[in-house]
């Protein structure tokens, strides 16, 4: 399956955010879960998960895109900062 780029629209004390993830999960309870996660990680709640659209990714390095579908240290290991690469230890 391929993957897609989700929203996860989430509120924090009144104020309003996104996150971006990716996955090829198309159960929506799951993704929703998924978005559910993302909030937290930033003490906050989400509200809904929708499909991306160009306006949202913006120019966002798309590998740096939280992929639910690998594991964490992979995560880090393919995210890039401006000057390069997450240094190691």
């Amino acid at each position: 399956m391929d993957k897609k780029i989700y929203v996860a629209d989430c509120i924090e004390h009144g104020d309003r955010f996104i996150s971006l993830f990716k996955t090829a999960e198309r159960n929506p309870d799951k993704r929703y879960e998924m978005g559910k996660n993302m909030a937290s990680e930033w003490g906050g709640e989400c509200i809904e998960i929708r499909l991306a659209l160009g306006d949202d990714i913006g120019d966002e390095n798309i590998d740096n895109i939280w992929d639910f579908d690998i594991s964490h240290d992979d995560n880090m290991a393919n995210y890039t900062l401006p000057d390069g690469p997450i240094p190691k230890g």
